[in-house]
């Protein structure tokens, strides 16, 4: 059985909605827009900072629009 109405869809936060479609953005920019990926994860940190993955994605970002310095600093914490 399908969902029927809006009930029986689970509760979701504003954070975990706004998380979902940076993530989203993020997965579009990777493929080829460097730039505005970097933006995307900048907020993805801002709402998940105790996330290692999401501040080693943050850096290799940083790496790849040629932001070496400050690349190793989020990558070192």
């Amino acid at each position: 059985a399908g969902i029927t109405c809006e009930s029986d869809l689970p509760d979701i936060s504003q954070r975990d909605t706004l998380l979902r479609m940076l993530r989203n953005l993020k997965g579009i920019y990777t493929r080829r827009e460097f730039e505005s990926c970097l933006q995307v994860q900048e907020r993805i940190v801002q709402l998940q900072p105790e996330s290692p993955a999401e501040w080693r994605d943050l850096g290799v970002l940083l790496l790849l629009t040629g932001r070496p310095i400050r690349a190793s600093e989020v990558l070192k914490q």
